[in-house]
């Protein structure tokens, strides 16, 4: 529980690290040289790019390393940008900086919510990107006060930025690779899921993980790997479980014929009966109550 609280704390993070440089971009247009119309039309027409450059990315490289690399890249930029910020000569650059910055950051956007959605298991999924979305997006309600301190220096606003890139960049390779994995659909999975995988583990497109125990522990506590043929998941219950499995498994059996027969029509040989539901129903609550579900 405790990994699954620190995975959404650092989902928040990466969030709020791409909705507040991206918004605060756009506003900051009033601080620099030149026409703002056309700074406004360059910032947009990098957009589109920069959500391709991070799908495909995410795909070749995987979600984790592009995620953090795009972040660290802006807050380099956001490094140069606040010593050069100062020479008007240098306005075509500070542009151009700004532009790739927007067009990274419009990637980390995609990559931002691809990763909670691979992240979150299917239970808190919908809970989970809400969360992370309410937060950062009441965190940049703060942003036009950070651009407005551009009018006493205007390094300032740059600064802000290239600490909220710099945190979020070390933030999200603290996150679990999830190219080519089983996704978690269970608090238990999402818990053990990245289980064991070291900090610089890489995943590049075509890796193929090799046959794990994910999403279930065994009686140390430990999620377990084996060799076995790649792709496949494998899960050890605990002592004492194999009966309570075994029970649930009829269970939800009785259940899917009942679901099938009053969906899709009862079968031919018979109909369905009154006390067939009845009993199917008692049936399914007793078992589950058994297995405390």
């Amino acid at each position: 529980m405790k990994r699954s609280l620190n995975r959404t704390i650092i989902v928040t993070i990466t969030f709020t690290a791409s909705a507040f440089v991206y918004y605060q971009l756009v506003i900051n247009i009033g601080n620099m040289a030149g026409n703002i119309f056309l700074n406004m039309f360059l910032l947009g027409l990098v957009e589109g790019p920069g959500c391709a450059m991070g799908v495909l990315l995410a795909d070749w490289l995987g979600r984790r390393w592009t995620h953090c690399a795009l972040l660290m890249i802006n807050a380099i930029l956001f490094f140069v940008l606040m010593w050069v910020a100062y020479d008007p000569e240098l306005r075509g650059l500070v542009i151009f900086l700004c532009m790739w910055i927007k067009m990274n950051i419009s990637g980390t956007f995609v990559l931002a919510y691809v990763q909670a959605m691979e992240i979150f298991p299917t239970q808190i999924r919908q809970s989970g990107i809400g969360f992370a979305t309410l937060i950062s997006q009441t965190i940049s309600i703060g942003g036009p006060y950070v651009i407005y301190l551009g009018q006493t220096d205007l390094k300032l606003p740059y600064v802000v930025m290239f600490l909220v890139c710099l945190v979020g960049s070390v933030s999200s390779s603290f996150l679990p690779e999830t190219l080519n994995c089983k996704l978690p659909e269970t608090m238990a999975e999402a818990t053990a899921f990245g289980h064991g995988d070291g900090y610089f583990s890489f995943r590049p497109h075509g890796y193929v993980k090799p046959k794990c125990l994910r999403g279930a522990a065994s009686q140390s506590g430990e999620v377990l790997e084996e060799e076995g043929a790649a792709g496949e998941i494998l899960y050890e219950p605990r002592k004492g479980e194999e009966d309570g499995n075994r029970r649930r498994l009829s269970a939800q059996e009785d259940w899917n014929k009942l679901m099938g027969e009053v969906f899709d029509g009862p079968p031919k040989k018979y109909d369905i009966h009154p006390a067939l539901v009845k009993d199917l129903l008692a049936k399914h609550y007793r078992e589950l109550s058994e297995t405390k579900i």
